[in-house]
């Protein structure tokens, strides 16, 4: 009998022997294609971190996102290698990640996913404005060719490390008094259970994907435009993923993402200029979905 964790890792270990193959035996709309899928994936699942656990729903992602790819593109145009130049925003999106939570989680979790998707469309008005450092409307170009390859290997190991760490955190303490403080907080509290503090973890594990994420997507894009990290798409699709498969699956993001995207390719190929309209579906579809999936916590969450 396979054990579940040697499952687990096996899985994983096709996944990464299949990603690591593709770029050599597929063109470069392929890879691109295959790497904008990881891209939302990674998007997905960082929603699933939070909204999963805690039933606190991040309307906001792009901000973490366009902070990646604007840092990253900055950095890269100074001269600085691309690993710091990735890692260092990933480090000031945690830093921002946790200051933002000391205050947007004491309010509540409707205003919670206002207070975020505020802060979008804050981003998104300063990234327009400040066009001596973002080069507003026009975007940020990063010289010379982009990195494809990079991006699509970055992405491939974010993604599978970010699908890991569903699979993983369920078990662990941590899964078990996030998913306890998304049920019941005052239940929560009354084990002994410091619920802000759990919330604050995994928003500020999921600003670590979404920096990086933006991070790889400058640099296999090798531009980026305000309204393509800092608007709706970017933020509220994955949301869509996310709840289209199962907020109470671990591989629900997963399964969601799949299925989403490969639509949304189908649809660009043969029917251009409706991708706003399957946004507003999707949204109603995983809403409802959404909806029902919400349960009281059963499990024991304390080993």
């Amino acid at each position: 009998m396979i054990r579940p964790g040697r499952f687990k890792w096996g899985i994983a270990a096709l996944g990464a022997a299949g990603l690591a193959a593709l770029p050599f035996m597929c063109g470069s709309y392929h890879v691109r294609t295959v790497a904008d899928g990881l891209f939302y994936l990674v998007l997905a699942q960082s929603f699933h971190l939070v909204g999963g656990k805690t039933g606190y729903l991040n309307l906001g992602q792009g901000v973490f996102v366009g902070l990646g790819a604007y840092a990253t593109g900055l950095l890269v145009r100074a001269g600085v290698p691309i690993l710091p130049a990735l890692f260092l925003p990933a480090i000031a999106g945690t830093a921002a990640a946790l200051c933002t939570t000391l205050f947007f989680f004491r309010l509540g979790k409707e205003a919670f996913a206002l207070a975020n998707l505020a802060l979008l469309y804050l981003c998104l008005s300063l990234a327009g404005q400040l066009r001596e450092i973002t080069g507003g409307t026009d975007g940020l170009y990063l010289p010379g060719a982009g990195h494809l390859n990079t991006a699509f290997f970055g992405l491939s190991a974010l993604s599978l490390a970010a699908v890991l760490t569903a699979l993983h955190l369920p078990g662990t303490r941590t899964g078990y008094q996030a998913a306890l403080t998304g049920a019941d907080p005052a239940m929560a509290e009354a084990f002994g259970v410091a619920t802000l503090r759990v919330r604050r973890r995994l928003y500020a594990l999921g600003a670590i994907f979404l920096t990086l994420a933006g991070g790889f997507f400058m640099l296999g894009q090798g531009y980026v435009v305000p309204s393509t990290v800092f608007g709706l798409e970017v933020s509220l699709l994955p949301v869509a993923m996310a709840m289209a498969g199962g907020m109470n699956r671990p591989l629900g993001a997963l399964w969601g993402t799949a299925v989403i995207f490969i639509f949304k390719e189908w649809l660009w190929l043969h029917a251009g200029g409706m991708e706003q309209s399957l946004l507003g579906l999707m949204l109603v579809f995983a809403g409802k979905r959404y909806g029902r999936e919400r349960k009281p916590f059963t499990r024991p969450f304390l080993r």
